[in-house]
């Protein structure tokens, strides 16, 4: 029995302890999954997305001139007031109920059907019927021929509040691609951050390694105490080194952590390596591509048809109106409730009108300085659409020229320090066997030192342009095109 128990114990607690392990592993993040957390998780994303959500509800206000109006009412009216002859009575009541339905169709019509009941009463005593009956029938068209015509205007306003939603879209992602920019350039300052604690705490042991040498040099009598004093100098400096990297990699982790709003708990680690590969594209490649993907100037091309529908509605509104209306009324005088309606159905009793309204406005100084305004807000938008175009080719251009920049001289620092770290370590093997001396083992590794981190630079220089290089092509977010570039 207690064999078991210490089995079982043993057990839970390895469970326990793996687990607890497990939990505390570093949780890798590359620049994908970047992306896809600030996309997901940044707040200032958070906030555009509104945006477009707020100038959609445009749409639904302009389509609410085609709602269904009903309404009705029900009055009832005594009047005992002083005459001036018998003639009218010293009481006459009316009762009434109406009910009424309008609606605007999108062609532009405009109709209503309303059904009324109205009883009158008096004690006039010349009055041929002293309670009177009508229940009356009533439906009403009308349709606009000029301005208007076929509800031309009305759909218009529809279209221009949803060519306006799009706009506000294209807007919102202009946040999201400089949101985008910014978490990913806060991302490779934080995986050179890391590189650079690595290569401080190899430099670190380099001289621990270098001051353990020279203490057991003067040990033996061949170093003096100069020496041991370089050597524990160089430590305490390379201990400082360590301490200032490791706050900077804190640094910069917290910095990407409040812009993906905390996305990951527990610690992290970066999946992606410092030095990416060169570029397997064409600079004509990213010009195509930047004018399908640029919301800045995808905005502006749809400002441009918003204009045009802008314009559309101005010139509607230089025509003169010209309305058809025609409106058909039934009625019936007959007491009983049921035969009234029926007979108001049987269309006995019509009484049917059919004309035409005309209006216009001789100077129409309002509807022509809309159409000139219109006019000029779409030159200017064009102007501005040129613009665009020209300052992408042109940030395109210098961003691809700062990329080949970046990549001869991340290869030529590369391999400077290389050259550096070789010249350290053959002097160091000098060194241990008594050919060298303390100054020259600090002097190159310092200079190492110093070759890692112009080193480390160009890399993170690198990276750097691949962000904008992409952010000016709006290559961040996928538009459902395949795109020239891809994360290297």
């Amino acid at each position: 029995m207690s064999g078991k128990f210490w089995k079982y114990t043993f057990f839970i607690a390895f469970v326990l302890t793996a687990g607890r392990a497990l939990a505390q592993q570093a949780s890798a993040v590359g620049e994908s999954d970047v992306i896809a957390l600030t996309l997901r998780r940044n707040l200032g994303i958070q906030a555009s997305a509104y945006n477009p959500q707020i100038a959609a509800t445009e749409i639904t206000k302009a389509k609410s001139q085609f709602d269904t109006h009903l309404s009705g009412q029900a009055a009832f009216n005594l009047d005992r007031s002083d005459k001036t002859s018998i003639i009218f009575g010293t009481d006459n009541r009316t009762v009434l109920y109406e009910a009424r339905a309008e609606k605007k169709l999108p062609a532009g019509v405009q109709g209503a059907i309303s059904l009324s009941n109205q009883r009158d009463s008096t004690n006039s005593a010349f009055a041929t019927d002293p309670i009177f009956w009508e229940t009356i029938l009533r439906t009403e068209v009308s349709a606009p021929m000029l301005r208007n015509r076929f509800g031309k205007s009305d759909r218009a306003l529809v279209s221009l509040s949803q060519a306006k939603q799009k706009v506000a879209a294209e807007q919102a992602y202009i946040v999201v691609q400089n949101q985008v920019a910014e978490s990913l350039t806060q991302y490779w300052n934080w995986v050179a951050t890391q590189y650079y604690f690595e290569v401080s705490r190899r430099f670190l042991k380099a001289a621990r390694d270098f001051s353990d040498s020279t203490f057991r040099k003067k040990a033996l009598g061949l170093a003096e105490e100069t020496d041991t004093l370089a050597a524990q100098s160089q430590v305490l400096e390379r201990e400082a080194e360590v301490s200032r990297a490791s706050n900077l990699v804190k640094t910069t982790e917290k910095r990407l952590r409040y812009l993906l709003d905390e996305a990951l708990e527990g610690s992290w680690r970066s999946k992606d390596p410092l030095r990416g590969s060169p570029p397997k594209f064409s600079k004509a490649d990213l010009l195509r591509q930047a004018l399908d993907s640029r919301p800045e100037y995808l905005s502006l091309r749809r400002e441009v048809a918003a204009k045009d529908i802008q314009i559309a509605l101005a010139k509607d509104q230089t025509w003169p109106s010209l309305d058809l209306f025609t409106s058909l009324e039934l009625n019936s005088v007959d007491p009983n409730y049921g035969r009234a309606l029926g007979e108001t159905w049987s269309a006995q009793h019509p009484n049917w009108l059919v004309g035409a309204q005309f209006k216009i406005d001789l100077e129409n100084r309002f509807a022509k300085g809309e159409l000139d305004r219109s006019r000029l807000e779409k030159a200017q938008v064009l102007v501005q659409l040129k613009e665009t175009e020209n300052l992408i080719a042109l940030e395109i251009d210098e961003n691809w020229r700062q990329l080949l920049l970046q990549q001869k001289e991340r290869d030529r620092y590369s391999q400077a320090a290389r050259f550096q770290n070789q010249k350290m370590n053959l002097e160091f093997e000098k060194y241990t066997s008594g050919r060298s001396d303390s100054d020259t083992i600090v002097r190159f590794q310092n200079d190492a030192l110093a070759a890692e981190r112009q080193r480390l630079e160009a890399e993170l220089r690198y990276r750097l342009a691949w962000v904008q290089l992409r952010k000016s092509v709006g290559a961040f977010v996928p538009n459902g095109k395949e795109s020239a570039l891809e994360t290297r």
